[in-house]
């Protein structure tokens, strides 16, 4: 067993522990640290110095992602990791990177993740913050884009009945109801068609 000598980054303290395969995380605060500070309140948040609560949120944005990505017990994995989605080098295991990015990019309260390829992976190049409505226009099953959104509301607005239409779309009903109500593809309008 072989022993390594760590320094508490919080106290100071000196203490040995365990050389465990090939790794010692040497940025962990002793385990009486560490209790104080979950105990104030800041459950791990230490770590990455999210004082305010922009950075909690991104916090949690950001281990949804990786969740998403690596847990084969999360409930979404079957949609991202289990399909090959990862999270980009720079950001798997840095937030400071993962924020950095996010408030360069447009983040604000409110707003969601988004890849806008579904099949790529998260990173950069391929991430933006959207709102939470728009984000069902990017999804793998969707029949249709904006071309087709704005001809349905005009067919659905011109008297076209929607049974109609949804059989030329092979879309269900009551999905052409939505997207003539604008509860979908909100800002894809008729007028888009004549431009």
């Amino acid at each position: 067993m072989n022993l390594v000598t760590y320094t508490c980054p919080n106290c100071k303290r000196a203490r040995k522990l365990k050389f465990r395969a090939g790794k010692v995380d040497t940025n962990k605060h002793c385990h009486r640290c560490a209790s104080t500070l979950m105990r104030e309140g800041d459950n791990n948040w230490f770590k990455h110095n999210a004082a305010n609560t922009d950075d909690r949120l991104l916090y949690q944005v950001w281990c949804g992602m990786k969740q998403r990505c690596y847990y084969a017990k999360a409930r979404a994995y079957a949609y991202y990791g289990a399909r090959g989605i990862i999270v980009d080098a720079r950001w798997k295991n840095d937030f400071i990177a993962f924020r950095d990015w996010a408030r360069a990019n447009g983040y604000a309260k409110g707003l969601i993740l988004d890849r806008r390829d579904g099949n790529k992976n998260y990173c950069p190049e391929n991430c933006r913050w959207i709102e939470q409505y728009l984000s069902g226009s990017n999804l793998r099953n969707n029949v249709i884009d904006a071309v087709g959104a704005a001809i349905i509301k005009d067919l659905a607005h011109g008297g076209t009945p929607q049974k109609l239409i949804a059989a030329l779309f092979n879309i269900k009903p009551a999905y052409v109801s939505t997207i003539k109500t604008g509860r979908a593809w909100a800002w894809a309008t008729p007028t888009m068609l004549y431009e």
